[in-house]
């Protein structure tokens, strides 16, 4: 979490200029000044202020820009929206000393509404955005920080319709004073920042008091009186405002920019004694930082003017108390990352793909999740044993009103099991217009002569603490009814509700509040591995690529970081049912791509290494949970495959080479430039390498050392070829790659690297014949000799010990073997001509190629459409090939060789690029292009 220009360490602070001697101590600022500013909206004025005088003593600077005060609007009236913005940026345009801007005040209360207009979260969302856009595109500005405004905590005022972009639910508590409702103001920021959106959003102010100067009441647990018994009614109530901060939200900074006492049961405004409130205000907050929580940036006293009775000016006690507090040097910490959501394990079968449904009807309508504001419960009117399918088949296709699919997101058994029948998203009409806002979750059963079982009870409890807690919803008698409660004239979920309708709910508070620990649901390590393309032929001691599709049947979700990830694993026995062991470097582990929750599917692209001996064998694929317990430990039974056949490797005859291209597969480092390329004709010579290591080390291995552990890293493998010591030979990058192998000796040589250390030894047989094939193979692909004259080790060109102190005793073997299999290679040309005409142009490496023929080219192109590249392979595919340029660019043997491939070729080279360029239009104007 950054620290941004303009801010301060410490979280004291005042509310107006004049104080912020009492923040600094021995030349150290220690705390904030938030100035407000009346600016309107009118789109010329370039009025502004200079705050440089707190920001040069190094105090934090917020600065609040209202459009005005109490019975103006905080913001204005919608249609102004556009020019408040553009006067918002003027300001800060031509202000100095600021960089936070705070964007309006408790615009929930209607002091601070514009004449005869609520404002919802959309319409502020939509007013900050527009100031947010308009500050940030200021230049010098971008990484300001322009914040949300305050809520007014305990504030009823304004209650509002649902979302008309569908990102909120409605806020309105029945039997109110505003029109017969009351406004949630906990759900009010909520619902603020999903409209304002996450990434669109720099920072969260909020608001909070005591009702009185006793400090105890900092600390106080009491509750509001309904609607509002689970909100605090004192200086928790920042607490409250936290918590309900959406989770992607929760890596801002936030700052509490009002706080006081509001007032004494007698009226007194702030009395002028040193009580401790303000201790103890300050140290609750470093409390709540100090664990972690999303921190609290600073805490803004309201005020310092004199402007009201709240002044601390003339309050020499009060000022006492703050100076105590800042003698107490509280800090925030900028490296505190968002603590994830709470998660109540429950486990849930999603059956709702399975269910009928009715094809002909329209498909329910649908939601983001952030709609969903309450719960409620229904029962069957059925006998227990119903299934959910027997339910969803009499609502699709028997009921009097049929319904497109199951009414239901859950369906809850007398057994306990969980059932979830539509996903969250699906406004599956279970309550008619109540339906919008809410999860639907019908117990299966009559209960209007008898309450649910205590498993049905139990499992209830657990689903809803559950949903409460992904859903970022409050359980209480506001969120968690009967339908009886929403539509009286309906008995579900039968007569007894209410009965069990408190002991439901404090049961859900408990296990979301960790008063009580949710029960220990198994199975908890569960994969249902749904496809995979594992080969029932293998070879011997090898590394295979496998794509497996799992889907997490667990009820715990798998991670994908951290300290103890998830994985998936293989695992061989062979025919006696004994476990092969690997060395850990083959022993590999599939990362998964991201968390997967339950239920969730992933798809993984896996590394298999087989066992070293031919034969045949069981292979088990099974997940890992690392250093705690693999999944089939407990009780999982993975996938197994049995009687996979190892076959052995036959070693490559001259001629025929076999090289196995993984280069698509390797690691690489995406922070990096990638290597430059070049064309395939500017290779000249072979380079080789040894890896240094045990022969049992892998390409990919190497790849992963060199891209990402190295201690200076790679874009990718520097080799272009690896060579086991089993004789495989494996194509690590493509030759068009200039891969910086051999430092300045890179850009016109080909990288091979034999797997092994050979200080004290050459390499094994199979390994030196197979680099002498594959020297062969690729010198004849490159019109290149095979000999002393191509054939180098690094050492030979740098100081270094690769490939070995012992390449010169085996240097001659490679060399002549390398010849002597060029020898038995003839060149073959392409078996089928399946280009017409291509005109080849040369390419010596990045900004070296033929560009002005290219140019000039252009219009002989364009007239008679030739295939265009750089590539004499790719040419040897062609009927007719014209070369451009003299053999400065393309060598003169290509011709020869292009002829031998079969091709019919012309060069066309003037003396200077300007004849070529003549010849070129001599043939547009003969209409042939030889």
């Amino acid at each position: 979490m950054p620290v941004y220009k303009g801010e301060n360490k410490y979280i004291y602070g005042l509310h107006d200029q004049g104080g912020e001697d009492l923040l600094i101590v021995n030349n150290t600022a220690k705390g904030w000044v938030l100035l407000t500013e009346e600016i309107r909206a009118n789109p010329n004025d370039t009025g502004s202020k200079d705050y440089s005088n707190l920001a040069d003593k190094g105090l934090g600077v917020i600065v609040r820009l209202n459009y005005g005060y109490y019975g103006v609007g905080t913001i204005p009236h919608p249609q102004q929206y556009d020019d408040f913005a553009r006067r918002a940026a003027n300001f800060v345009n031509y202000s100095a000393g600021a960089r936070i801007w705070l964007i309006g005040n408790e615009m929930n209360m209607r002091d601070e509404q514009p004449d005869g207009e609520l404002i919802t979260p959309r319409m502020y969302a939509t007013c900050y955005s527009k100031c947010r856009n308009a500050i940030k595109s200021l230049a010098g500005h971008e990484n300001d920080l322009v914040i949300t405004g305050a809520i007014a905590p305990w504030n009823y005022q304004t209650p509002y319709d649902a979302d008309p972009q569908g990102v909120y639910p409605a806020n309105k508590i029945p039997n109110g004073p505003v029109n017969g409702y009351f406004g949630d103001y906990i759900q009010y920021l909520r619902d603020m920042l999903l409209a304002i959106g996450s990434g669109n959003c720099d920072g969260i102010a909020v608001h909070a008091y005591t009702h009185g100067y006793d400090p105890d009441l900092v600390f106080s647990e009491a509750k509001m009186d309904p609607p509002y018994e689970n909100y605090y009614k004192h200086f928790r109530t920042y607490k409250d405002q936290l918590n309900a901060i959406p989770f992607e939200f929760r890596h801002l900074p936030v700052y509490i920019t009002e706080s006081n006492g509001d007032k004494e049961p007698d009226g007194t405004r702030w009395p002028d004694v040193n009580s401790g409130w303000i201790k103890n205000a300050y140290q609750e907050i470093n409390d709540w930082n100090q664990a972690k929580n999303q921190q609290i940036r600073a805490l803004v006293l309201y005020r310092w003017s004199e402007a009201d009775a709240w002044s601390i000016k003339p309050k020499l006690q009060v000022q006492q108390d703050l100076q105590e507090a800042v003698a107490r040097n509280y800090t925030w910490d900028p490296n505190v990352q968002p603590k994830p959501p709470l998660e109540i394990p429950v486990h849930i079968e999603n059956i709702s793909a399975s269910l009928p449904t009715n094809p002909n009807l329209p498909p329910y309508a649908t939601r983001p999740e952030s709609a969903i504001a309450r719960f409620i419960l229904h029962h069957s009117a059925t006998p227990p044993q119903v299934t959910p399918w027997r339910i969803a088949e009499y609502q699709t296709s028997q009921a009097p009103t049929l319904r497109p699919g199951i009414a239901y997101h859950f369906c809850v058994k007398d057994d306990g099991t969980i059932y979830q029948t539509q996903p969250l998203t699906t406004i599956s009409n279970h309550s008619g217009p109540y339906s919008v806002d809410s999860v639907g979750i019908c117990l299966i059963g009559n209960f209007t002569g008898a309450p649910p079982p205590q498993k049905q009870l139990d499992a209830t409890s657990l689903l809803l603490a559950h949903l409460s807690t992904k859903l970022l919803i409050s359980p209480s008698a506001n969120t968690i009814m009967g339908r009886s409660d929403v539509e009286p004239a309906i008995s579900s979920p039968g007569a007894t509700w209410p009965q069990w309708k408190d002991p439901l709910i404090t049961r859900a508070q408990q296990y979301v509040s960790g008063e009580i620990a949710p029960p220990e649901v198994k199975p908890g390590y569960r994969a249902r591995y749904l496809n995979h393309n594992t080969p029932s032929v293998m070879p011997v001691d090898q590394t295979i690529a496998v794509n497996l599709t799992l889907q997490n049947d667990g009820i715990f979700t798998w991670v994908r970081g951290g300290v103890n990830p998830f994985h998936l694993g293989f695992k061989w026995f062979n025919a006696q049912g004994e476990p092969l062991r690997f060395p850990d470097d083959l022993n590999f582990r599939a990362s998964l791509p991201y968390d997967v929750a339950p239920g969730q599917k992933v798809t993984l692209n896996a590394k298999l290494h087989t066992p070293n001996a031919p034969g045949t064998y069981k292979l088990r694929w099974d997940m890992v949970h690392e250093q705690i317990t693999w999944f089939g430990d407990q009780g999982d039974p993975g996938l197994e495959i049995d009687g996979i056949a190892i076959t052995p490797v036959e070693q490559p005859k001259p001629g025929e080479i076999q090289i196995q291209d993984i280069s698509a597969t390797l690691p690489t480092n995406p922070a990096l430039p990638p290597y430059d390329t070049r064309a395939i004709e500017s290779i000249t010579r072979f380079i080789l390498h040894h890896s240094a290591t045990s022969p049992a080390v892998t390409p990919w291995r190497i790849a992963e050392y060199q891209t990402l552990q190295a201690q200076k890293p790679r874009p990718g493998i520097a080799y272009h070829y690896c060579v086991t010591d089993a004789g495989i030979i494996y194509q690590t990058q493509p030759l068009t790659v200039i891969s910086q192998h051999a430092g300045q000796f890179s850009a016109d040589s080909a990288g091979i690297c034999l797997i092994g250390n050979f200080t004290s030894a050459p390499p094994p047989a199979a390994q030196l014949n197979a680099s002498a094939a594959l020297i062969a193979h690729v010198a004849t692909q490159l019109n290149l000799p095979a000999n002393d004259k191509t054939i180098f080790g690094y050492s030979d060109l740098a100081t270094t010990g690769s490939p070995g102190a012992t390449w010169p005793q085996w240097k001659p073997t490679l060399i002549s073997k390398a010849g002597a299999l060029q020898g038995d290679i003839t060149p073959q040309p392409p078996a089928g001509k399946i280009i017409d005409h291509y005109m080849l142009f040369w390419h010596h490496g990045p900004g070296n190629w033929a560009d002005i023929d290219f140019v000039s080219a252009i219009d002989y192109i364009g007239a008679f459409a030739p295939t265009v590249g750089f590539s004499v392979e790719e040419a040897k595919y062609a009927q007719h090939v014209t070369i451009i340029g003299g053999p400065g660019g393309v060598p003169a043997e290509v011709d020869d060789a292009l002829r031998a491939a079969g091709c019919q070729v012309q060069r066309l080279a003037g003396k200077d690029e300007a004849e070529t360029n003549q010849m070129l239009y001599e043939l547009i104007a003969s209409g042939k292009p030889f």
